[in-house]
């Protein structure tokens, strides 16, 4: 096909620029909670935040009282995400930062379904730890952009004096099936450390990806004074949805209920 100017246009070069950008994903994603969804609310698409010296946009950002999920579109990977833990979690458990009209604070959830596995190892074919790929990196600036948007929210109720306390959830659709093993520490091996070869990886739908990925900020309180205290105020749950499953994940989640959100720290105080 040509252009205006004559020059020739190559369709699969265009297609594959497009879509290397992982924003036809985003509007699949988009419209696959709008025509299946019907409780769940496009809040905003593109949407800008900014913390500190850091900003950016969060692809989706969707709700059902009093969920909010911020959304981040993954397509590309040369493989499979590959989760570990050292035991397979089927606990409802999920972590992460409620607002209200007094701003924000972390809460654990003992009743958040549906049951998922949970890890805080990921290998992701082709990137290191150090690497913008890996999932530690894609999942701590997640975090960052979600809680910078739940900071919007807190300020919003501060004028408004109406809204309730809502919880906001970082989520990862990504293509990649996730992939996920369950390996006792003891069945490793201490000389090369490596997976038994007789261990097998399991399809996911969805991870629950757990662990310290906030940054050092004022929603850690002043009485952390302990390592231990840091580690666990800068803890949070990214949830890994396989794209295909979006619609049940969403379909099956079951109420977080205002009452099940008691805090674990707020901004300033222990």
């Amino acid at each position: 096909m040509s252009g205006d100017g004559g020059d020739e246009l190559d369709d699969a070069v265009l297609r594959k620029q497009v879509n290397d950008t992982g924003f036809p994903l985003q509007l699949a994603v988009e419209h696959e909670v709008r025509t299946t969804s019907a409780q769940w609310k496009i809040v905003a698409r593109e949407l800008y935040w900014s913390q500190n010296s850091r900003s950016g946009y969060a692809d989706l950002v969707i709700f059902r009282d009093p969920i909010f999920f911020v959304i981040e579109c993954k397509r590309r990977s040369a493989g499979h995400w590959a989760f570990l833990t050292d035991k397979e979690l089927l606990r409802s458990s999920l972590r992460a930062v409620v607002a209200d009209r007094e701003g924000l604070f972390i809460s654990d959830y003992g009743t958040f379904d549906p049951s998922t596995p949970q890890a805080d190892f990921c290998a992701v074919a082709g990137a290191k730890n150090d690497d913008r790929r890996s999932l530690e990196r894609i999942a701590s600036e997640l975090v960052v952009a979600t809680e910078a948007i739940a900071g919007m929210h807190a300020e919003r109720a501060k004028v408004t004096q109406g809204l309730e306390p809502c919880v906001f959830i970082p989520m990862i659709v990504t293509v990649p099936t996730p992939a996920f093993i369950s390996v006792s520490p003891e069945m490793i091996s201490i000389e090369d450390g490596t997976i038994p070869s007789g261990a097998s990886f399991e399809p996911a739908r969805f991870v629950r990806f757990r662990k310290p990925l906030a940054q050092l900020g004022d929603e850690i309180p002043i009485s952390a004074a302990s390592l231990e205290d840091i580690a666990e105020n800068t803890e949070r749950t990214v949830m890994v949805v396989h794209a295909p499953h979006l619609a049940s994940f969403l379909d099956g989640l079951w109420s977080v209920k205002r009452e099940n959100m008691y805090s674990l720290t707020r901004r300033g105080r222990s």
